[in-house]
């Protein structure tokens, strides 16, 4: 009796406590390197988006 409350309480305690499927950041900053899965040299002049949790695009750039 005791292993079937014990599961029941498990499954309830993990299905109320799943996270938010989208969480959105205040960031000011964002950097980081594109590189070539082939030779690992840096990506120039291609497009990188910021996507929001929606995916909508918050900005885009090139890069250098």
């Amino acid at each position: 009796m005791n292993r079937i409350l014990f599961f029941i309480s498990l499954f309830i305690a993990s299905a109320f406590g799943q996270p938010k499927e989208q969480i959105e950041f205040q960031l000011n900053t964002i950097s980081g390197v594109v590189l070539n899965s082939i030779d690992a040299t840096p990506v120039v002049q291609l497009k990188v988006e910021v996507l929001s949790g929606n995916n909508l695009t918050k900005d885009s750039t090139l890069t250098d």
